[in-house]
Formats: C-alpha cells, sequence, structure tokens
C-alpha cells in the first residue's frame, strides 16, 4: 500500500501508517462516525496523508483518529509545497470550524506545510503544550551506556537481577510471532490485569475493543516483521513483560506489566535493562520510545521531546469564539492568580 511504503520510505514509526489505523479503526471506530482520509500527491506519487473524523457540535471540528492507546500523532509525510498544504487546508476549513490535530511533534514536515498555509492566509492559529515523549538513544557501547545510567538505577537493577537469579532460572527472551504468539499475548494480558493497570488503568483485558485492537496489532505487526514483545521469565513463570513495535530503527514500547508479588525486585527495570543490553549489542535499534513522559519513564530516558497539539480556525462566526476560548483557557492555566480569581467568582 502506497500509504505503507511512504511511512517506510521517511523511516516514520508504525503508527504513522495504514496498518495500525486499520487496527485501531477496527477496534475503536464508531459506527456514529466518518473516517476521512485526506491526501496529496507529486506527479502521481503520493507525499502526504492525513487522517481524521469529525465532531459535529456547535463548533464543527475534524479531529485526529487517536486515544489513549495512541501514544501521539505521527502524520504521515514528505514537506509539501505550500500550494498543496494549503489546497488540504482550504478543503477541510469548507466543512469545519476547527482543524485540531495533536498530540504531534512539532517541526514534523506537514505541521510545519499547515502552519505556513495557516499563516499565509492569517487564520488564527493555537500551539497548545501537549506534554512530552520520553526517549532512550542507545549510544553504545554497552559499557558506556550503563554509566550514561543514574548510578543508583544501574546499581538497583544489577542487585535486582541478581536477587531474582537465586529465585530460580531468569530467562529473557523476545517473540515476534510464529505459533506460540496467541498464548504469548493471553499470558501478557493476564499478567497485566493482575497488575498495577488491573487496579489503576485500562488493561487490555477491560474491554473487547481493547483487546481486539492489541491482538489485532500483533498478528499484522507480526506479519509485517515489526512486533517484538520481550519477555522475562523465572523458573518458566511470566513476571514481566513489554509489547513493542521494532520499526524504523526504532522501539515503541505500547504496553508493559509485571508479577506484583516480586514488585519488591524491580521484574520491570531488570526487564528493560536486558532489552536495551541486547538492542544495543544488535545494533539494529537507535531509539527506545516510551510515550508520555512519567516519573518512572525519566528515570531511563536520556532525552525528552515537546509534543504539542495544533488548532487552525476558520473564518466562520462559530471559529472565532471557539478560538478565544481556547486562549482563555491556555491564559488560565499560566496565570495563578487568575485561575484563583476564577475559582472565587464560581463559588460567588
Amino acid at each position: 500500500m502506497a500509504w505503507d511504503d511512504l511511512a517506510r520510505a521517511l523511516e516514520l514509526p508504525f503508527i504513522s501508517g495504514a496498518t495500525w489505523l486499520r487496527c485501531f479503526w477496527d477496534a475503536f471506530g464508531d459506527t456514529g462516525q466518518t473516517l476521512t482520509i485526506v491526501s496529496a500527491h507529486r506527479d502521481g506519487r503520493l507525499v502526504a496523508i492525513l487522517p481524521l473524523t469529525r465532531a459535529e457540535r456547535i463548533c464543527r471540528k475534524w479531529l485526529p483518529v487517536s486515544n489513549c492507546h495512541t501514544p501521539y500523532v505521527v502524520l504521515a509525510s514528505e514537506r509539501p509545497p505550500l500550494a498543496a498544504a494549503a489546497a488540504i487546508l482550504d478543503r477541510l476549513l469548507q466543512s469545519s470550524d476547527v482543524i485540531d490535530v495533536g498530540p504531534v511533534q512539532p517541526g514534523t514536515a506537514l505541521y510545519v506545510g499547515l502552519m505556513e498555509a495557516a499563516r499565509s492566509r492569517r487564520l488564527p492559529v493555537v500551539e497548545d503544550a501537549a506534554g512530552s515523549e520520553a526517549i532512550i538513544d542507545l549510544r553504545g557501547p554497552w559499557t558506556a551506556f550503563r554509566r550514561s545510567l543514574s548510578r543508583n538505577l544501574e546499581n538497583a537493577t544489577a542487585r535486582h537481577q541478581r536477587q531474582l537469579q537465586r529465585l530460580g532460572e531468569l530467562v529473557f527472551e523476545q517473540v515476534n510471532g510464529g505459533d506460540r504468539l496467541a498464548s504469548v499475548l493471553e499470558e501478557c494480558f493476564h499478567l497485566e490485569a493482575a497488575g498495577w493497570k488491573g487496579n489503576h488503568g485500562i488493561p487490555i483485558l477491560s474491554g473487547q475493543d481493547t483487546l481486539r485492537f492489541y491482538t489485532e496489532l500483533a498478528q499484522r505487526g507480526s506479519a509485517a516483521g515489526v512486533l517484538a514483545v520481550y519477555l522475562l521469565k523465572l523458573d518458566g513463570r511470566l513476571i514481566a513483560f513489554e509489547y513493542c513495535l521494532r520499526a524504523a530503527r526504532r522501539i515503541d514500547m505500547l504496553k508493559i506489566s509485571y508479577a506484583p508479588d516480586l514488585a519488591g525486585y524491580s521484574p520491570g527495570n531488570v526487564l528493560r535493562y536486558l532489552i536495551l543490553k541486547s538492542e544495543i549489542e544488535r545494533g539494529q535499534v537507535v531509539t527506545y520510545h516510551m510515550g508520555q513522559a512519567s516519573d518512572w519513564k525519566l528515570r531511563w530516558a536520556n532525552r525528552v521531546d515537546p509534543l504539542v497539539r495544533l488548532r487552525i480556525y476558520g473564518r466562520g462566526v462559530r471559529a472565532r469564539p471557539a478560538y478565544w476560548g481556547v486562549r482563555l483557557r491556555m491564559l488560565l492555566r499560566k496565570c495563578g492568580p487568575l485561575r484563583a480569581a476564577v475559582r472565587w467568582a464560581r463559588s460567588m
């Protein structure tokens, strides 16, 4: 498919391609929604693609095809000429008041093209911080990388690995597909439901749509050669896993879990330590992407990339109030005294 070919040619992650979107829409697509895919071509060749859905409320919006299971939005695109980006913009705003895309990495090709087109038309634009992505640059050799980790993290993880090895046979392995895949996935999903995600998050087994998404993604990812399920076992028992996609010289971590009764030995950290060692020694992957940054991810990350939410507003009568409403909310977030004044006014 031309879409996936474009993503591969640009060395973009698997989440930017048609296969990811097919799995996503099969699982989470709302029967009341319409999936719209806008594309741009140059000399008959696909150069940009933008999947969106419509929200018909007071303010008509184009929205990204994403939810909490999407690490962030990656747009498969070469840098479109200004005329092509402007044509995409004009087409979308004919039937909408707002184009809302994000979270995305600022500076990517289609993002810059849409921004330039919006500014050339003097359309209102809002760029809003949408968190950041925690990334590990896998700079080898392994001995040098180990020294780049914090001393506490490296020492604690090595100690926990030795402690687990004293409890029994500790085995690290990677499953990419094959006859074992269905049983491995079932074991991983049950481990996740029994762990902290089962009590405080959204485990894969929490709903049929989520289960369908991760099962189909694993099957299609395996067929495409990008699935990597990393396992840590103790005497044959699964004690930690990472469900990842491995393509374009990067790893995208989607799901993790570990045995709650062994939390004191940090099996999740031990598994990650072994994954990083294995990948650095193989030398085929250069970055390990953990998704939206959090405290535990920042302990491992050596780079944090910002994410933004891009909104472009049309000229209609409903677009301007929407624009100023968003700007006011952004101002409230930044200004503590103003937030306090609004809370006081509401209470009164």
